[in-house]
């Protein structure tokens, strides 16, 4: 599903031009039916394009960041969520636009290559200040509040073109004045960024142990190869092996959903095994001797979708605390792609403690201060039978409605 960017990029094996959505992860050529994974020295950083009239001028480009995901705020005492895409100008200097507005979705935009000639403005706001700044405008409450989290969030930087003349601001896009021109900008000589290290990488989307085509969708984060029944996650150095395991269903009417099954260390909570959990939710069964053996697993859908969705089955998974035979055999499933990535599942953990809860008022100060360190994960497979408008797995009691799913892919 199309978030309303379009960026351009010359295939690596044909050089011809592919347009692809932002979010996507894998460039699929049309030409030469080579699919590529697409990877970020640092993050993915982008251009707008440069008016025809306003290429013989003296260009530069200002950074903008860019967010978009879910954003979440726990509150005295509750669970605030909301889907939030904006704009920040990061430079630092007066000026320049505050937000780059709508001008994303209307234009194409390339990545900013080494090879790109153009003078880049320095980076004054860091993710940090960014984040702060991000806060304060969207995730206010009148509340307390206690900590925020985002997750399922793109964050890359977009870099605008401007040109000063006559000592006044030109918008490069548009090729129109945007208003008197700072004095850092007429100054001769000021300072400018290196991009050469910036750029985007490729991984052939081909299985590391076999060589067979992974076909992934194209906004996956993670492949799975069918041929072998592995799993890879990409990165900077090439592929991972993860592991994975599917839960056993003689139903064929069924398309597997993926979650994340973390163990991890919560600090300033005595969180440890399933008995703790029970006494710590005040779920509704006995905390038995066998239970006090059993460590606790925190879950996480591995797909992004609605926010109330998501923390309503990632509370569920972890109030149930899962298990039952698996396989690891890929073959002929139908498999739900893999969009969140661990570290932001991982950011989950804290808001599906403070959604389960017994004492909230106790448990919630305890949270803000709390470090939590996963040390184990895999991906789990959740077979949910098909219905007209619904996922459902009635072993869990769980149902996820078909147009969230969709409605996911975009955020």
């Amino acid at each position: 599903m199309s978030t309303g960017w379009t960026i351009e990029q010359a295939c690596p094996q044909c050089g011809a031009q592919v347009e692809f959505d932002e979010a996507d992860r894998i460039l699929s050529c049309k030409f030469c039916r080579v699919r590529n994974y697409l990877i970020s020295r640092d993050r993915f950083r982008y251009a707008l394009p440069v008016a025809e009239g306003a290429r013989a001028e003296n260009i530069f480009y200002a950074p903008y960041w860019r967010f978009r995901g879910m954003a979440c705020t726990c509150r005295a005492y509750d669970v605030d969520c909301r889907v939030v895409d904006t704009s920040l100008c990061g430079a630092g200097i007066a000026g320049l636009p505050q937000t780059l507005g709508f001008r994303p979705q209307a234009l194409k935009l390339h990545f900013v290559l080494p090879e790109h000639t153009g003078r880049y403005v320095p980076l004054k706001v860091s993710s940090k200040d960014f984040a702060a700044g991000f806060a304060d405008q969207h995730m206010r409450s009148t509340a307390q509040v206690f900590f925020r989290e985002c997750i399922g969030e793109t964050v890359s930087l977009i870099y605008a073109p401007f040109f000063v003349k006559d000592k006044q601001l030109y918008d490069g896009v548009l090729n129109t004045t945007a208003g008197p021109a700072a004095d850092a900008l007429t100054a001769e000589g000021f300072s400018e960024e290196r991009h050469d290290t910036w750029g985007v990488s490729f991984l052939p989307t081909l299985c590391p142990n076999c060589g067979w085509d992974m076909p992934g969708e194209k906004e996956s984060c993670l492949l799975m190869c069918s041929k072998c029944s592995r799993a890879w996650q990409p990165s900077a150095g090439g592929y991972t092996a993860l592991q994975y395991a599917v839960m056993k269903c003689s139903d064929e009417n069924v398309q597997y959903l993926p979650f994340w099954r973390m163990t991890a260390t919560v600090e300033g909570l005595r969180l440890a095994t399933q008995a703790d959990l029970v006494g710590f939710a005040n779920l509704p069964r006995v905390a038995t001797a066998g239970m006090a053996e059993q460590p606790v697993s925190f879950w996480a859908p591995a797909f992004k979708i609605q926010p109330q969705v998501f923390l309503r089955l990632a509370r569920q998974m972890m109030a149930q605390q899962p298990g039952g035979e698996t396989h690891d055999r890929l073959e002929q499933l139908v498999l739900h792609p893999v969009t969140l990535p661990l570290r932001e599942a991982a950011e989950s953990i804290k808001l599906s403690l403070a959604l389960i809860a017994a004492k909230r008022t106790d448990v919630y100060p305890e949270l803000a201060r709390a470090k939590i360190a996963v040390h184990g994960y895999e991906i789990v497979y959740f077979p949910f039978t098909r219905t007209v408008n619904e996922f459902v797995h009635k072993g869990l009691c769980l149902a996820i409605g078909r147009n969230a799913l969709h409605f996911g892919r975009s955020i």
